[in-house]
């Protein structure tokens, strides 16, 4: 098992988020921290794939599945884009409804909004 390049991919996407959720909300752009962590995020990225590399076969992704082209490894690449592809539009999906609820007062469109058919019984 690769324990130190697990850790190392945690560390760089928690620096990476961490980074871009404190840019703007609770910090300013060009503070310390989030500079620091938005610099310190893809240095370890790159330190993960020095690392990765230098295990080769007994690595957290052994450079063999990407071996001999996209016909090889054309599956695991499909594999990739479609859970790329699913998680966006869940994201997208997910802050679009989100947003609507802001724009619309629930108050004032209590009786025009109706998800059922109404009987009126005369």
């Amino acid at each position: 098992m690769d324990w130190l390049g697990g850790t190392l991919v945690l560390a760089a996407v928690t620096c990476l988020v961490l980074g871009l959720q404190w840019g703007g909300n609770t910090k300013p752009w060009s503070s310390g921290p989030v500079i620091a962590t938005l610099v310190l995020g893809p240095v370890l990225f790159l330190v993960t794939i020095a690392w990765e590399r230098f295990l080769d076969e007994k690595a957290m992704v052994p450079r063999q599945i990407f071996a001999g082209g996209f016909k090889k490894a054309g599956s695991i690449v499909a594999i990739i884009a479609y859970a790329f592809a699913t998680r966006f539009n869940l994201l997208l999906f997910s802050y679009y409804v989100s947003q609507a609820r802001l724009l619309y007062d629930p108050a004032q469109l209590s009786g025009k909004l109706t998800w059922a058919p109404q009987s009126r019984a005369t």
